[in-house]
């Protein structure tokens, strides 16, 4: 298990990080002819909503048809949400890291994946993957100056998870009272937690002891339970 005390974020990284625009946005393309899509994003129009920030650490933005998270320090992270919101949700995406020095043992040690419920910077519940082939689930309530865990006290060791610079497809379960982290088709987690009943969606990816992290984000698509 990783150690929580390695994994904790200071609140104003977490203020500045989120930068939730709340604009309808334009199309994200077709359902496909399934009635419970809500919404969905394939990336390839870069008015749909999302968030776009740079700054010397990092940043958030649309990039060759894909969604980018590129944190350029170490202990950080950086967030983003496409102005929407929902109660019960499906939510998938195929995640990829792509970047991150290759210098030290430690380039792997990171986290990132699928946001649900975030109803403003002070609450919402982020379900994350890393890729040395840890999972977690966390949420940060009423301003708390961490993302603290539930269910375990950091992140243990999936199998399911494809390590290196590798595609998962990450799959959040948000429904009721009920938080599950699906990769790659096995549920890898599940906890109760009702203390956030709606809110956006979003995406996150952050840096423990990783001096880097570069994640590309595609296919993401919101359903109802």
């Amino acid at each position: 298990m990783k150690n929580a005390t390695r994994i904790i974020f200071m609140i104003t990284v977490l203020a500045l990080a989120a930068l939730a625009c709340g604009l309808p946005g334009g199309s994200t393309g077709s359902s496909g002819g399934d009635a419970n899509v809500l919404f969905q994003d394939d990336f390839s129009n870069t008015n749909s909503g999302w968030d776009r920030y740079t700054d010397s650490n990092g940043g958030t933005d649309y990039s060759n048809g894909q969604y980018r998270i590129n944190v350029l320090i170490d202990t950080y992270l950086f967030w983003a949400n496409p102005g929407r919101t929902f109660t019960d949700v499906i939510v998938e995406v195929d995640a990829t890291k792509v970047g991150g020095t290759t210098e030290i043992d430690s380039d792997d040690d990171n986290n990132y994946g699928i946001i649900c419920r975030h109803s403003d910077v002070n609450n919402f519940y982020v379900l994350v993957i890393s890729s040395d082939g840890y999972y977690g689930i966390r949420k940060r309530f009423q301003g708390s100056s961490e993302l603290a865990f539930i269910g375990i006290e950091g992140m243990d060791f999936s199998d399911a998870i494809k390590q290196g610079n590798a595609t998962n497809r990450l799959r959040a379960e948000c429904i009721g009272s009920t938080l599950r982290l699906v990769v790659n088709g096995e549920t890898v987690m599940e906890v109760i937690d009702a203390d956030i009943s709606s809110g956006d969606v979003g995406l996150m990816a952050g840096t423990f002891s990783a001096p880097s992290a570069d994640i590309v984000f595609d296919n993401f698509v919101v359903r109802q339970p």
